[in-house]
């Protein structure tokens, strides 16, 4: 990654290379009080002021939720209903829609009937939670949208209570087939436990916080059901969407958008800078480096694996090969 390693000058880049994971939720908390449109993700909250919050319907509040407010009392009756509107999507076609809800432990299991610009839909069976105020594991169903703003997604259950609704995200469709898109002359640097800032494995978008991520520290996985940690520039005109799942045909590996890139690599090559003034795209790997590990091998190590002009793909199919050889194994102070 070409950094200056030793002395004051390495302590400041390091420092300097990520904000902290606090200044990151305040700034996406102001975000998401408005559909918030990611590349190829669109944020939709529940109690946006296009949306129908029908019958006994209500925006309640919600300490976990992304804007701390959700839709509660949905259900027991088919006038109790949320239709979150305004959807907009570039072509006509099948999406992916994830929904976030929460459901207390106290609640059951419940369910949903939707209704896809007014015409039903799949049913969500089987929904359970364990917290009222923070959501539960989202639940992702398939929807056929008409290009443009008019589209819908109706919350309903006409015969008992449903689970209360946090937002959702669309994603998906365009044309790149189902076998992703493919992203070329990628920054590739990597990032660990010593010049994470602060120091640690803490992230800016992790699971528990409401975020459509898996992990809640940076992960070093590498297969699609368990990809390891990456960031990049995902709040400055969305280079990515958090929750994005790459492949990186060198390495082998599938990464997600857990973290927040703002400086990583030779000044100015940080991954916020790279975006905005070049529209490059600039993912850092999380690459380990957890105690006991020593900092100058893990650091030698990014510096050694660092590659520009790489190809990536973004939304990658699930079968594509996997290297199983950790990029840094901290136990023996090993590089990939």
């Amino acid at each position: 990654m070409s950094r200056i390693s030793t002395g004051a000058s390495h302590f400041i880049e390091s420092i300097c290379r990520r904000r902290s994971s606090q200044l990151f939720f305040l700034s996406l908390a102001t975000a998401f009080l408005v559909p918030l449109t990611l590349h190829a993700q669109t944020v939709y909250e529940g109690n946006a002021s296009a949306n129908a919050i029908e019958g006994t319907a209500v925006v309640e509040s919600c300490s976990g939720c992304l804007n701390g407010e959700r839709i509660g009392n949905i259900g027991n009756g088919s006038a109790n209903y949320l239709r979150i509107k305004s959807i907009s999507v570039p072509s006509t076609g099948t999406y992916t829609v994830t929904l976030y809800y929460t459901e207390g432990s106290d609640g059951g299991a419940r369910t949903f009937t939707t209704q896809i610009n007014g015409v039903a839909g799949p049913t969500l069976s089987n929904l359970t939670g364990s917290s009222w105020t923070s959501p539960a594991a989202p639940v992702t169903f398939q929807a056929s949208f008409t290009a443009g703003s008019g589209n819908s997604v109706g919350f309903f259950n006409a015969s008992g209570p449903a689970p209360d609704v946090d937002h959702i995200t669309v994603s998906g469709g365009g044309s790149s087939g189902g076998g992703g898109t493919t992203l070329s002359n990628v920054y590739v640097t990597l990032y660990g436990w010593p010049d994470n800032s602060p120091a640690g494995d803490a992230i800016a978008y992790p699971a528990n916080g409401g975020y459509p991520t898996i992990h809640n520290v940076a992960t070093a996985g590498q297969s699609y059901s368990n990809p390891g940690t990456f960031a990049t520039d995902a709040l400055s005109n969305g280079e990515m969407p958090v929750g994005a799942i790459v492949y990186d045909p060198h390495f082998q590996k599938y990464f997600i958008l857990e973290d927040e890139c703002s400086g990583s690599g030779p000044d100015p090559g940080n991954c916020e800078n790279d975006w905005v003034t070049k529209q490059k795209y600039h993912i850092d790997l999380w690459i380990g480096g957890n105690p006991p590990a020593n900092d100058n091998d893990v650091d030698n190590c990014e510096d050694s694996l660092t590659l520009d002009g790489q190809t990536i793909i973004e939304n990658p199919p699930s079968n594509e090969s996997v290297n199983t050889t950790p990029l840094y194994n901290s136990n023996t102070n090993t590089c990939w």
